[in-house]
């Protein structure tokens, strides 16, 4: 990178000891809404390790150990209760932008990547717009909070033959085929 390509590079947001989350989302053609289905978190080698060790170790190995970020689980994650209807509205401004960038915008499962500050602000700094990583170890048994809509924890896959259902009975499937 030379010093002229600084007019063209972007300027991301540093979160410090924010807590992440991956929030699972669904949005629904059928029922006209966006869900929450589940949300997680990411387990990394070796970061996971690391950071799991005291300070005054961390120090003293910094010098012979290679932070590799290896994405290799998930695990299930709940967020503060006053926190959800934020999470509600972050996931309907997604949906409403991506309706207006390229119509008619993302259709059924996508993940926001996210952080949680201290003022409790949250900050996205990624999206899979996809059955996302972490929605897989729910695939088989459901999630917490598809339980909140459905009574029964419901998994990724079956919302998604859920949705193709209710498209067929209420004739709008040509609106979740693109």
């Amino acid at each position: 990178m030379s010093e002229g390509d600084l007019n063209r590079a972007s300027i991301e947001e540093l979160v410090v000891g924010g807590a992440h989350f991956n929030v699972n989302y669904f949005r629904s053609v059928a029922r006209d809404e966006v869900e929450i289905l589940s949300i997680d978190r990411r387990i990394q080698t070796n970061l996971d390790g690391l950071l799991r060790l005291t300070a005054d170790v961390q120090l003293e190995i910094k010098d012979y150990f290679d932070v590799e970020m290896i994405e290799i689980g998930h695990e299930p994650a709940t967020i503060r209760e006053s926190e959800l209807n934020r999470l509600f509205e972050v996931g309907d401004r997604f949906v409403k932008a991506t309706e207006e960038v390229e119509p008619p915008g993302v259709i059924g499962p996508f993940t926001l990547q996210l952080m949680v500050t201290s003022d409790l602000d949250i900050v996205v700094f990624d999206v899979a717009l996809r059955i996302g990583g972490g929605t897989n170890i729910y695939m088989g048994i459901g999630s917490q909070y598809s339980k909140l809509y459905f009574g029964r924890p419901i998994s990724m896959g079956r919302r998604i033959a859920m949705e193709i259902r209710e498209c067929l009975e209420g004739n709008c499937l040509e609106k979740i085929i693109t």
